[in-house]
């Protein structure tokens, strides 16, 4: 298993489909699932009955995954009882490809999904053995440092209005618009939404005109319900004033310009004529920041650098941070995205060197 965490890894192909839907699962396995999530009442609904949609969709995809898995790699393995076609020869083959793609921490999440769809599918079957393996792997995970990443929020926000600006220039020079052009407004306000907002990229990838933008008096605004996001809390953020230009222009031409954007109500259309998925907002996010400062920022990244900028600035409203991040305290915001406190104990020892050196 240690070769596997050491192998270059290469971008995964996601025009692939690598992951089995559901009716393509073995009879046994579509019915065990369609039961773990039956309803009924407190005392008769199925097991998973009780777990969020997206959890569901994160186990579903993950033990889809490990069937195409099977699939292309041990086809008679379908045709096994469920329990029997799990195997530790299998799972490390199954992590052997995963590596190709996933870093170490990923794989030991992935992992985690699988034996959570495993145990709705076989509660019956103990599958203590595999969590041992995954807490193998998870003890040798080392996050990817967020150093190389980090960039000021100020700077993400500006990004995405040169975007915009840019491209408004050159919607003013040449009709139609080209396909070039609408991206890059696209891309624009896709950012400086993103920076003013730290929407994670599900939400991101959710967002409809008829539900999630919408305009209040003379602001436009996000709006989600708090069964749509992660801490189940309502969101609400203003946009800045100064969007409402480019979001107007947005609705009333570029977006238009996009293939079949009139057949669907996702506000960032693809090119391919369907919606930006989250993988997609993450890859043209990362390659706009890139292209820009040299090093690709994802959008996670985005909240650590607000959250930053908040303390750096005005350390009394650090409090600020965990409102804007949705965290109920700021331990939590601390903890995992904060980079304010080794950034001011830098500065008060630079400034104590200057007054040693006078």
């Amino acid at each position: 298993m240690t070769d596997i965490f050491t192998q270059p890894r290469r971008r995964p192909d996601r025009r692939t489909r690598v992951s089995l839907k559901v009716e393509d699962w073995p009879l046994d396995d579509q019915t065990r699932w369609r039961n773990a999530f039956a309803e009924g009442d407190i005392f008769e609904a199925g097991k998973g009955a009780h777990l969020a949609p997206s959890t569901k969709r994160a186990w579903e995809n993950e033990y889809g995954t490990w069937l195409g898995f099977l699939k292309r790699s041990d086809t008679d393995a379908l045709d096994e009882p469920l329990n029997a076609r799990v195997t530790r020869e299998r799972i490390i083959d199954h992590c052997e490809v995963l590596a190709q793609t996933n870093s170490v921490l990923s794989i030991s999440g992935r992992l985690e999904k699988l034996r959570h769809a495993l145990r709705l599918l076989s509660p019956e079957t103990d599958w203590a053995w595999l969590l041992v393996i995954n807490k193998r792997i998870s003890a040798k995970a080392v996050p990817r440092p967020k150093g190389p990443r980090y960039q000021d929020i100020v700077k993400l926000d500006m990004l995405g209005y040169k975007l915009m600006d840019d491209a408004w220039r050159r919607l003013i020079e040449q009709q139609p618009i080209t396909l070039n052009t609408a991206l890059a407004f696209r891309d624009g306000l896709l950012i400086a939404i993103t920076a003013a907002t730290l929407l994670r990229r599900r939400n991101l990838a959710q967002m409809t005109l008829d539900q999630h933008l919408v305009q209040i008096g003379d602001r436009w605004c996000v709006s989600f319900q708090g069964s749509e996001t992660k801490n189940k809390q309502a969101l609400y953020v203003p946009l800045p004033i100064e969007l409402n230009q480019y979001i107007d222009l947005y609705l009333s031409s570029v977006r238009r310009s996009f293939p079949r954007a009139d057949q669907h109500q996702a506000l960032w259309p693809s090119a391919k004529g369907g919606a930006l998925r989250g993988g997609a907002i993450y890859d043209l996010i990362c390659a706009r920041t890139k292209a820009a400062f040299g090093r690709a920022t994802n959008p996670h990244m985005f909240r650590d650098a607000a959250a930053t900028s908040i303390s750096v600035r005005t350390p009394e409203n650090a409090q600020a941070a965990a409102d804007l991040l949705g965290h109920k305290g700021l331990r939590h915001t601390q903890k995992h995205y904060i980079r304010a406190g080794g950034v001011e104990a830098a500065r008060l020892l630079a400034r104590a060197l200057r007054k040693r050196a006078c």
